[in-house]
């Protein structure tokens, strides 16, 4: 999901956790060490830490939503056909692409249009949780603190699945802008792709698509309005998604690391997530229920 303008999420003050081991993780997740990174390669170094904990290999597979869907236990309820933004508006395109479930050949591609909410109850269905954050950004950095999670090349067709030359004429034939691919070359994905088809977008830890396919929810919630998030007049709170999608444009349009906030009701067809495991690194807080859509 291209991003605005986005205020910093301000980091979760970090407490004392029992420390989760590799066997501890459940299948189909992958274990990241906890630890305290220095990033250096960014213009204003900072700091990062977390403790030890488990994240999804990739991202939640609409086959995978499709069967808490199905399961009255797990009772998880379905994704939208059609997108739903910040401005209140609902978006339907000629071609949907939004993608809940419904269509078989895209039952291996990330399950998208979903809110925060819908994204939460799933990964607690399973016993997990949403990863903040800096635990995102840890399993996608770490432990070398590495400019992509592939290392230091710039983004191509071969490592990500952003918006490249087939999307992009698209768009800009719907449009009344210039939508500016993010390379030259059709990275061959005109939404999005089956998780984990891009071998080089993945990380040290070995967690695939943290720089493309879609972006994620998180756990962490910010102040899209510093000290005003109660106030009944106030915008509300946000929460913050990480990564890049297969809408994502123009090189210089997609930094590292991307971040972004919006509404916990929002659903777009470029916006996903994947579950962690592990004791949460502190009080996560829910969003005021009065933001939320009617």
């Amino acid at each position: 999901m291209a991003a605005t303008s986005p205020p910093p999420a301000a980091a979760a003050s970090q407490q004392a956790q029992p420390q989760m081991k590799p066997e501890d993780c459940p299948e189909g997740t992958v274990f990241i060490p906890g630890g305290k990174l220095t990033l250096t390669v960014e213009p204003t170094p900072r700091s990062l830490e977390t403790s030890s904990f488990c994240i999804d290999r990739t991202e939640v597979t609409a086959r995978a939503y499709r069967a808490c869907v199905a399961d009255p236990a797990r009772a998880c309820t379905p994704a939208e056909a059609t997108e739903y933004h910040k401005n209140g508006t609902i978006y339907v395109p000629r071609k949907p692409y939004c993608n809940p479930g419904s269509a078989e050949e895209l039952l291996e591609h990330p399950v998208t249009c979903m809110t925060w909410q819908q994204a939460e109850h799933y990964c607690s269905s399973l016993g997990r949780r949403l990863p903040t954050q800096e635990e995102w950004e840890m399993a996608a950095r770490g432990p070398d603190g590495r400019m992509y999670p592939w290392g230091t090349e710039l983004p191509t067709h071969r490592h990500a699945n952003l918006c490249g030359p087939e999307c992009a004429q698209r768009f800009s034939r719907r449009l009344p802008i210039r939508w500016w691919p993010a390379f030259d070359t059709s990275d061959g994905s005109p939404s999005t792709a089956p998780v984990g088809a891009f071998s080089l977008d993945a990380s040290a830890f070995g967690v695939r698509d943290l720089y493309g396919n879609v972006s994620e929810w998180t756990a962490t919630v910010t102040c899209y309005s510093e000290g005003k998030c109660n106030e009944p007049s106030s915008d509300g709170e946000r929460i913050v998604i990480m990564g890049e999608g297969w809408r994502s444009i123009g090189a210089d349009r997609v930094p590292w690391y991307p971040v972004n906030v919006t509404r916990p009701e929002t659903r777009g067809a470029d916006l996903g997530f994947r579950c962690a495991f592990g004791p949460a690194p502190g009080p996560i807080r829910t969003p005021d229920s009065s933001a939320a859509r009617p």
